[in-house]
């Protein structure tokens, strides 16, 4: 779910039958900045200033079409307003004319069309419509008394549209000239900034300001300061209250105690044991990943140990297998050690093991046969003799394949690394006969130790990490 909100403010106009609006602009100066806390509104909020009736459209369709069911939209509109013929309000934007205000104005029916297209199912429009036709010394109107129904007009499902008067009132704004400050909202955005700013639009005390709470404290107010406006409110098909903002005094009202303080500080400590839960969660994915990317690494760490450790063994045979002759310059010789190393340990590995399952086989099948059989048990004599027989030539059986697998065996996968590296164009002379043995077993026996090393080093650390898990469990159960 997010919260978004756009604001349209019209202070100028291109037609000068429009009188300049010097609310305006503060309206959307201050709303916005209320809305946008964190700690009251939580909205990301968008303003558009002095646009024409196409930038109005093109915005107002955008910002409901983007929405999704659970989003919390508000449109706030400071601008003229004005009837036609037949009684429809429509908006008046920069460039609107006053000769042709159907065709250059935004109607109201385009915007609750946008709103009945949208699939938020929690829209707020408030309306402080303007339209200079009165004017006397203290006060400026804003809006033509006008026989509109927005009730009708915005109908659908989860809206709430609460204006700045009724229909048969003026919305009026202080004169610069008394006792309003110029660049000062008008009296109804100001009550709305008021309430959500100071909290006290939150008239139930529960931290929370609602639609219906808002439109409670802005009557009040605005019809405190003056007599003559009255807000409305209109509340179609909402499934429960829509939350606007947070009363920003919600920590005073926890101090405070008793009976607004109990339920603000149980919803503050739901609201940060969900937090909590959320981010565990989050830190708990990035641990994971983090843990993934640490064995990758310490795989790809131990494979060039690996074959390093190989390269190394491998030179040192050069030492005394004459037969045994690298690349003279010391570049492709170090080449050609990393390249012996890292063929010679995938393809002696790959024979050893595969030349290994014949000799597990044949195990498992003396094995199978003397629990089925159980020769020494049941036969007598020759009997026995012949399967001691048969278990001591399995014995020797597995004893010369393993001799072969892991003298001769790893001699081929060396004749095999000594293949690639003459196919990428090192010139390099494979030993032959025991030095080939010799040398393989040198080069498998650097990975020996390093593989030990790191089989100590992987115990040490899973056996510290059961540590620090259990710690963690530890405190947490206590």
């Amino acid at each position: 779910m997010s919260k978004r909100a756009l604001i349209i403010a019209n202070q100028s106009h291109d037609d000068r039958n429009f009188a300049e609006l010097p609310g305006a602009a503060a309206d959307a100066r201050e709303l916005s900045a209320v809305l946008r806390d964190s700690g009251i509104g939580g909205f990301s909020v968008t303003v558009l200033r002095d646009a024409t009736a196409t930038e109005w459209k093109r915005s107002i369709q955008k910002f409901f079409q983007q929405a999704e069911h659970d989003d919390v939209l508000l449109l706030h509109l400071s601008c003229h307003g004005q009837k036609d013929s037949r009684n429809r309000l429509h908006f008046i934007a920069r460039d609107s004319d006053a000769d042709l205000v159907e065709a250059t104005s935004v109607s109201a029916e385009f915007v609750a069309d946008c709103m009945e297209s949208s699939s938020s199912r929690s829209i707020v429009l408030f309306l402080d419509c303007c339209y200079s036709g009165a004017f006397n010394r203290a006060m400026r109107a804003r809006g033509e008394a006008m026989d509109v129904n927005v009730g009708e007009t915005f109908e659908g499902s989860g809206r709430v549209v609460i204006t700045s008067s009724t229909a048969l009132q003026y919305a009026f704004e202080r004169d610069l000239m008394g006792s309003r400050q110029v660049g000062d909202p008008s009296l109804f955005t100001a009550a709305i900034v008021h309430g959500l700013r100071t909290g006290e639009a939150d008239l139930d005390q529960d931290g929370h300001v609602t639609v219906d709470d808002l439109y409670g404290f802005i009557n009040n107010r605005v019809r405190e300061q003056e007599a003559r406006q009255t807000p409305t409110l209109s509340v179609i098909s909402v499934d429960g209250p829509i939350r606007l903002a947070r009363n920003p005094n919600r920590v005073d009202m926890i101090a405070r105690g008793g009976s607004e303080g109990r339920p603000v500080a149980n919803e503050l400590a739901t609201e940060l044991a969900q937090r909590l839960k959320a981010r565990e969660k989050e830190v708990n994915h990035y641990r994971k990943a983090h843990r993934g990317a640490i064995r990758e690494l310490a795989r790809i760490t131990l494979w060039l140990l690996f074959v390093s450790a190989s390269a190394v063994g491998l030179w040192t045979a050069t030492w005394w297998a004459d037969d045994f002759v690298l690349p003279a310059q010391p570049g492709q010789k170090i080449l050609a050690l990393l390249l012996l190393g890292a063929v010679h340990g995938f393809v002696g590995t790959l024979l050893t093991v595969l030349g290994f399952l014949p000799i597990v086989g044949l195990g498992i099948w003396v094995i199978s046969w003397l629990n089925a059989k159980e020769p020494f048990d049941n036969y007598s004599g020759a009997g026995r003799v012949a399967a001691g027989a048969i278990v001591g030539l399995a014995v020797l059986l597995g004893i010369a394949g393993t001799a072969i697998d892991f003298i001769w065996v790893p001699s081929r996968g060396l004749l095999a690394a000594v293949w690639v590296v003459h196919k990428v164009g090192l010139h390099v002379t494979a030993p032959s006969g025991w030095h080939a043995v010799l040398t393989s077993l040198s080069a498998i026996a650097g990975p020996l130790v390093v593989g030990a090393l790191g089989f100590g080093s992987a115990m040490a650390s899973d056996e510290d990490e059961n540590r620090q898990r259990n710690e963690s469990l530890t405190v947490n159960g206590f």
